[in-house]
C-alpha cells in the first residue's frame, strides 16, 4: 500500500496518554466499522478470510470495550459540543451564564498540570 498512512503515528507521538486513549478508541471504533463492511462485501458462502476477519473483529471489540470505555462518554460529549448553535441568541446567553464554573474548571485543571509538572521537575533535581 503506497501513500500516507489511515491513521497518523507521529499525531499518536505528540499526545498526552488521556487524549492518546481518546483517540484511540475512536480508531478502534473505525476498525470495527471497516470489519463489518469487509465482511458484508465478501462472498455469502463461510471461507478462512472471513472466520479470519472475524477473529480480529472480535479481538478488536473486546480491547474496545474492556480497556476504551470512558472514551464512548468523552466523544459523545464531543460531538455534542460540535452541534451548538452558536448562532442562537438564546444558546449565546445560556452559554455566557455558564462560563464562569467552565472557566474555573478548565483553569484549575490547567494549574493542576502545571503544578504537578514542577513538582516532578523538582523531583528530578533532588535525585541527581
Amino acid at each position: 500500500m503506497t501513500g500516507t498512512p489511515i491513521f497518523s503515528r507521529e499525531s499518536l507521538s505528540k499526545m498526552e496518554d488521556g487524549a492518546k486513549r481518546v483517540v484511540l478508541g475512536g480508531v478502534l471504533e473505525v476498525y470495527d466499522k471497516l470489519f463489518d463492511q469487509m465482511l458484508r462485501a465478501l462472498p455469502t458462502s463461510p471461507s478462512q478470510e472471513a472466520a479470519g476477519l472475524q477473529y480480529i473483529q472480535k479481538e478488536v471489540h473486546r480491547l474496545k470495550t474492556h480497556q476504551y470505555q470512558k472514551h464512548q462518554l468523552i466523544k459523545a460529549t464531543l460531538d455534542d459540543l460540535s452541534h451548538i448553535q452558536a448562532d442562537n441568541s438564546v444558546v449565546q446567553r445560556r452559554a455566557l451564564a455558564e462560563l464562569p464554573w467552565l472557566y474555573d474548571t478548565a483553569s484549575s485543571l490547567a494549574e493542576r498540570k502545571r503544578k504537578s509538572r514542577r513538582r516532578r521537575q523538582v523531583l528530578r533535581k533532588r535525585k541527581i
